[in-house]
């Protein structure tokens, strides 16, 4: 009985600390955003996609076989509608086709949770689910929201017959209000994620450089259909999670 007490003590600190990020995992997530924007011999992303206020592009990251991906845009909407639009997994699963299931497993904090996510896949292709660590804070003086990613294990949430466990390496959202325009949004999105299963990495990677112009397409339509149900609390001017 001890030892099983003891053991479930050591798993909830892990994943406690596994779960919270640190300062340095907010440098990573802004540099990566905001830096080598520009075209240039020293640029280390591919461009892959530039058209209709799209710019895609990806990295090869030393060491590892799944590539890091970026997604730049700016939407005519306010920061915290597009905030929730992203955030709140019940709006999530209303806009988003893929998504079959979402909640929030563990709260840990104010600005920490664990959630789990299944998605839809091509025919022929198992199902995929995410167990992640979610965190988000946020900088009111310089309107900027910040929602970062990475996969954990919990035992709530087990593996299941019918899905392949994917991993999220490391992603976030970097969301803005648009200097020029403050009811505007301008999104960064960097991505990191292994599919898993027998998939080879170099058709991952391909895929992963490629679909983020129509998911876009599909976010900007359903932030004009949802945007105006989404909840926004006015004491944070619509930031979810703590201050930084």
């Amino acid at each position: 009985l001890w030892v099983s007490i003891v053991t479930v003590l050591v798993s909830s600190r892990l994943l406690c600390k596994m779960a919270h990020y640190t300062a340095e995992d907010y440098v990573t997530l802004t540099t990566l955003a905001t830096t080598h924007t520009e075209k240039g011999k020293d640029n280390p992303w591919d461009e892959m996609y530039n058209k209709d206020n799209v710019i895609v592009n990806k990295m090869k990251v030393a060491g590892e076989s799944i590539h890091r991906v970026r997604v730049q845009a700016t939407l005519p909407y306010s920061l915290p509608v597009v905030t929730r639009m992203l955030y709140d997994l019940e709006v999530r699963r209303k806009w988003d086709k893929y998504v079959l299931e979402t909640m929030v497993i563990e709260t840990i904090s104010e600005c920490t949770d664990i959630i789990y996510m299944s998605v839809n896949t091509p025919r022929g292709i198992s199902n995929r689910d995410l167990v992640q660590a979610r965190e988000a804070k946020y900088d009111a003086e310089k309107g900027i929201q910040y929602i970062l990613y990475r996969s954990v294990e919990h035992s709530k949430a087990p593996e299941k017959a019918g899905f392949v466990r994917a991993h999220t390496i490391f992603s976030g959202y970097m969301l803005q209000r648009d200097p020029t325009n403050p009811s505007h949004t301008k999104l960064v999105l960097i991505s990191q994620n292994d599919a898993k299963g027998s998939i080879p990495k170099m058709v991952l990677n391909f895929v992963a450089s490629r679909s983020p112009p129509e998911w876009f397409a599909t976010f900007n339509k359903a932030c004009e259909e949802f945007g105006p149900s989404c909840k926004v609390d006015d004491a944070s001017s619509g930031f979810v999670g703590t201050p930084m």
